[in-house]
């Protein structure tokens, strides 16, 4: 078979791996894969490794006009490689700093440009009403004011250590006047603090300072050529193909461009980063309660309850305060007049921050 022939082969297969494909025109392709053992190879190596074709063609076949069975060849051999760094880095508890730094920069340095392509089930979320939002101005001013509150506490903790209350050995008990529930709640904030770190002036929990197995993240990229990021009309741009591709990054990285989408406003690229952190992580404090955010901000009540719940029984401290107001506040919007509060009761009870405005929203309810 001529150089000529195996192009036509390559375009074939372009359009198989794009569904461009009759069911007559893919079944033909696949019975001569059976017969042509080179053909078959390079296609099982593509099945096992989704979009590795597209990625290949769309940066080294385009414009090729010398590529015959050796390609072909040596594209599933790079396939079945490909597949087995792939399988050898799951295995790995810990990657290589230096691995993503190249990887970083192997893609800052192509010229491409990357595009967001949501979930269905997110792209369809609806941004609430203004006066329905939690502002990230309140997110901001709160959390500044709570860790102060709690660095309050911290000192007046230490001064308690250092001078202890005497006790007469004859008293038998204490006066009910001496016990303050708030104290309770504000040394139970003392433990398992976390250390802390802003983006975009927003507090989130320093993963780099807590021991996990990883410190990635892996998500499907879609790329656009650099070149073709100028579109002569929308229609233009969304026929123009993607290129997609697996990447790993940093975890901080990462949460780095989630709260870019945040403090921007836009909810649904936050959530959509904060959901692939979570596939990742179950219990990540900062995808929880920030992805919480996202869902109360669309006006998916349920579902932010849902991750205030898991921050309420998380081992760390980080949002606790902030989970319970907030899971008060998406009761009210659902109409669980009773639930929420049973819940500011508890704020009320605890004595911390949101004390005035649970006692506030109780009275308007």
């Amino acid at each position: 078979m001529n150089f000529s022939e195996h192009n036509k082969d390559l375009d074939l297969l372009q359009k198989y791996y794009n569904g461009k494909l009759s069911d007559a025109e893919k079944n033909a392709l696949e019975q001569r894969a059976l017969e042509d053992p080179f053909l078959k190879e390079a296609m099982d190596g593509f099945d096992e490794h989704p979009n590795s074709f597209n990625q290949f063609h769309a940066r080294h076949i385009k414009g090729n006009t010398a590529l015959g069975k050796t390609m072909l060849i040596a594209i599933s051999v790079l396939v079945g490689m490909s597949i087995m760094v792939y399988l050898v880095n799951q295995n790995i508890e810990e990657p290589s700093a230096t691995n993503d730094i190249a990887l970083m920069d192997s893609l800052a340095s192509e010229d491409f440009v990357e595009v967001e392509v949501l979930p269905t089930a997110i792209e369809t979320l609806v941004v609430a009403n203004e006066e329905d939002l939690i502002a990230i101005e309140e997110i901001v001013e709160n959390k500044i004011l709570i860790e102060k509150e709690h660095q309050t506490d911290i000192n007046q903790n230490d001064e308690d250590v250092e001078h202890p209350i005497e006790i007469d050995a004859h008293d038998d008990h204490i006066e009910d006047e001496d016990f303050h529930p708030e104290d309770e709640h504000h040394n139970q904030n003392l433990e398992n603090s976390a250390a802390a770190t802003y983006l975009h002036d927003m507090y989130v929990v320093d993963y780099r300072e807590i021991s996990r197995k990883k410190k990635y993240i892996s998500y499907l990229r879609y790329d656009l050529p650099g070149l073709s990021a100028d579109f002569e009309s929308e229609e233009a741009e969304r026929e123009t193909e993607l290129i997609e591709r697996e990447v790993r990054i940093p975890y901080m990285t990462y949460l780095e461009k989630g709260m870019s989408y945040f403090a921007d406003r836009k909810y649904k690229r936050a959530l959509n980063c904060y959901s692939i952190i979570l596939e990742q992580y179950d219990d990540d404090i900062n995808a929880l309660f920030y992805g919480g955010l996202c869902y109360y901000n669309t006006s998916k009540y349920s579902t932010a309850i849902s991750q205030f719940d898991q921050i309420l029984t998380h081992e760390l401290n980080a949002f606790k305060e902030e989970a319970k107001w907030y899971k008060a506040k998406a009761l009210v919007k659902l109409n669980k007049t009773s639930e929420a509060q049973i819940i500011l009761d508890e704020i009320i009870v605890a004595g911390g921050f949101y004390t005035k405005d649970a006692i506030m929203l109780k009275k308007s309810l």
